[in-house]
């Protein structure tokens, strides 16, 4: 189950407020039939080089 809105967000620290969008969210709906995040997917342009370990 992908959805495009409400666009999703992850705090970058526990004290952070609003946080900042990611760009793929896939949910999965659990036995008790509430939603829950099953992957997070954030896409980097290809000539940055932060947060990889290489």
């Amino acid at each position: 189950m992908i959805q495009t809105r409400p666009q999703y967000r992850v705090k970058s620290s526990p004290s952070d407020t609003r946080g900042y969008p990611i760009d793929i969210a896939v949910f999965e709906y659990g036995p008790d039939k509430k939603k829950y995040l099953k992957m997070v997917v954030e896409n980097k342009n290809q000539t940055r080089k932060d947060g990889r370990d290489n």
